[in-house]
């Protein structure tokens, strides 16, 4: 989703709103939010961000802060939260019910999920992907393929009368169009603010979050964090059991080399991101 721009309810198209402020959807209708910076927020600069991929094993390059429940880290700090994370977590534990083609059983847990953190008072903004970015085409055809090929597996067992392998089940699961959209339905039932990204929901978060970063902090799994401007986030190992890591790029400060029994230094990444930046 475009700055000053909204969705319309359930038709899942978009439409200017007035105003030069950001905006998201919410039951009472248009919150506004942080102002984005020129810098940061525009059309090239978006463009930029929709063009960056996945860092692989970036991770393990970085420094963890264990966080025994990330809802209380960070009190009076609002969470941009990347739903495609949650929702692929729900329909991977309902695989069965997921590539059957019966989506509800995985939206019923998201709901269920949205819920327990509207309980538990968490201030947030829920951003779901939007359009398929063209420039991540070749990625897409690869787990596109990754996915035929467990399809095949699946055809061939049942093509002989055998259960398909779970990993092959679990391997066909991705946030489908539908399900992303009946998700968002519920934010908007539970009076929960959301977004819709007019790509991918990892650009609008960068967005958000360069605009004011002492205000919000990012939920998100996705390892290209770092590479679309964003030096801090939370990355959830358990959603109910509230367990995450926290990586945070400006409060290293100044690094001090961890050695490896080779005399190698462990986070070699960290020691040229303070030198140099990111």
């Amino acid at each position: 989703m475009l700055w000053g721009c909204r969705m319309l309810p359930w038709s899942g198209r978009c439409t200017r709103a007035h105003g030069g402020s950001g905006t998201v959807v919410s039951s009472q209708g248009i919150v506004q939010l942080d102002p984005p910076s020129r810098a940061h927020c525009t059309t090239v600069r978006d463009s930029l961000r929709d063009t960056t991929m996945g860092m692989n094993d970036l991770k393990p390059q970085l420094p963890w802060t264990i966080l025994r429940d990330w809802v209380k880290a960070f009190p009076g700090s609002t969470f941009l939260i990347d739903a495609a994370n949650i929702l692929y977590c729900f329909a991977l534990e309902n695989f069965e019910t997921f590539t059957a083609g019966d989506l509800e059983p995985a939206v019923a847990d998201f709901a269920k999920y949205m819920r327990f953190l509207v309980a538990r008072k968490v201030p947030m903004v829920v951003i779901f992907d939007g359009l398929e970015n063209a420039w991540k085409n070749p990625e897409s055809e690869r787990r596109r393929a990754i996915r035929e090929k467990h399809q095949a597996a699946i055809d061939a067992a049942r093509a002989e009368d055998k259960e398909p392998d779970e990993k092959d089940l679990k391997g066909t699961v991705y946030n489908t169009p539908l399900y992303i959209a009946m998700c968002a339905k519920c934010c908007k039932t539970f009076q929960i603010s959301y977004m819709v990204a007019r790509r991918e929901a990892d650009s609008q978060l960068a967005a958000i979050w360069l605009s004011n970063p002492a205000k919000y902090i990012v939920v998100s799994a996705d390892t290209d964090m770092l590479g679309l401007g964003i030096k801090k986030w939370v990355s959830v190992r358990s959603w109910w059991g509230g367990s995450a890591v926290y990586i945070d790029v400006v409060g290293l400060g100044s690094y001090v080399p961890v050695p490896l029994s080779n005399g190698k230094d462990k986070y070699p990444l960290v020691r040229h991101v303070v030198r140099h930046g990111t």
